[in-house]
């Protein structure tokens, strides 16, 4: 083998070490653009689901709040029969005519507690059991948020390893022009 044959052997060898390389780098790259998109995808969703668990959180405080109010009635409820029970005794013991029958102040301001209250009832349940549902989209959306989270994690490391193999492509396209180059001018 002559010494011509041998380095236009060497060369088309370092061309094809410089096109595979090329080619190597060009997929780093296509791999790196696709985990940033999927990075960004999971941004985005990972954005979403705090505004949303942000909005359950606030629509279970304002559940809780409705359902204390409902539980505050009741207590007031039971705080006014029992005055009217009061006003009722003092009131029937002022009247000497037993002639005249007197109004009893806890039948005519009788009130229904909540539990006696069916709609009152049926709307502390519902209540109950929408709270109840928020309470397990919430821990589903937690879950949903580590899930995103963990992605953003994945998709960084392989986004540094691809620039890594990308750059290191790029140093072997680089000696495999300059060996080239020096085998040309041998």
């Amino acid at each position: 083998m002559s010494v011509e044959d041998y380095k236009r052997m060497q060369i088309k060898q370092a061309q094809r070490n410089y096109n595979e390389a090329y080619v190597q780098r060009a997929a780093y790259r296509r791999q790196e653009r696709e985990c940033h998109e999927a990075k960004k995808a999971a941004t985005n969703n990972l954005i979403s689901c705090q505004i949303k668990k942000l909005n359950f959180e606030r629509r279970i405080q304002d559940i809780q709040q409705a359902i204390r109010k409902i539980d505050e009635m009741d207590s007031s409820i039971s705080k006014s029969m029992e005055l009217a029970q009061k006003t009722d005794e003092a009131y029937s013991n002022c009247i000497k005519c037993s002639d005249y029958a007197s109004v009893s102040f806890r039948d005519t301001f009788s009130l229904k507690s909540v539990d006696q209250d069916s709609n009152l009832v049926n709307a502390k349940q519902k209540l109950k059991d929408e709270k109840n549902r928020l309470e397990q989209a919430l821990a589903d959306l937690k879950k949903e948020v580590q899930k995103n989270e963990q992605i953003i994690i994945d998709m960084q490391k392989r986004i540094n390893e691809c620039a890594a193999q990308a750059a290191s492509c790029s140093a072997k396209m680089a000696t495999m022009s300059y060996k080239i180059v020096q085998i040309s001018r041998m």
